[in-house]
């Protein structure tokens, strides 16, 4: 990964599943079974036409909280011969384990029941990141001019959970703000590579 920036759909998918698959740490089997659950999604980056839209579909979750902050997903290149990539600015979105948030003040707000897909899972320390995505574009602050919004969800993870602990504690802590859609993929058994779309 070269800083905060994914080059295109096909460099996305690559970089989720090597983190995943290939990252170092404590924490990777946190790390593996959230991503399992909320299987990152792939948006498009190159094409200006339909930018920001799902490309390939993970898990769709919904917003339980209202006013979430989001800041616009926005795109940029170096030069213009360089390749379009996604600009990785999240409004932050920090929730401990009494239930407590805390919440960044710039960006627009999304609205309870907003749908959300996820793409980016990442455990450092003791916290969990979700790094979401709207699956529709939502009004923006400029104009009213419809935008994407994306939102990093850190969620305070259970001492008993980074002990060795089953992760389920966590995720039905994450579920409480980002509520489990069952519109999800089909895919063949043992292959997520092997999907039908939603």
């Amino acid at each position: 990964m070269r800083g905060r920036h994914w080059v295109g759909a096909v460099t996305m998918i690559a970089i989720v599943f090597s983190s995943v698959a290939y990252g170092a740490g404590p924490n990777d089997r946190i790390q593996m079974a959230l991503h399992r659950r909320f299987q990152p999604s792939v948006i498009e980056v190159q094409d200006p036409a339909h930018r920001g839209m799902i490309v390939r579909q993970g898990q769709v979750l919904t917003l339980v909280t209202d006013g979430v902050p989001a800041k616009p997903f926005r795109v940029a290149r170096s030069s213009s011969t360089s390749v379009v990539t996604h600009v990785m600015d999240f409004a932050r979105v920090d929730v401990t384990m009494d239930g407590r948030t805390r919440t960044e003040a710039d960006g627009f707000r999304l609205p309870k029941g907003t749908r959300l897909v996820v793409l980016d899972v990442r455990v450092e320390g003791d916290r969990a990141h979700l790094l979401t995505h709207t699956a529709e574009p939502l009004p923006g602050s400029a104009a009213g001019a419809a935008t994407y919004g994306c939102t990093d969800f850190v969620f305070q993870i259970p001492q008993m959970v980074l002990r060795g602990g089953d992760v389920e504690p966590l995720i039905q802590f994450i579920e409480r703000t980002l509520e489990w859609n069952s519109e999800t993929r089909a895919c063949a058994p043992h292959s997520r590579e092997l999907c039908l779309e939603p």
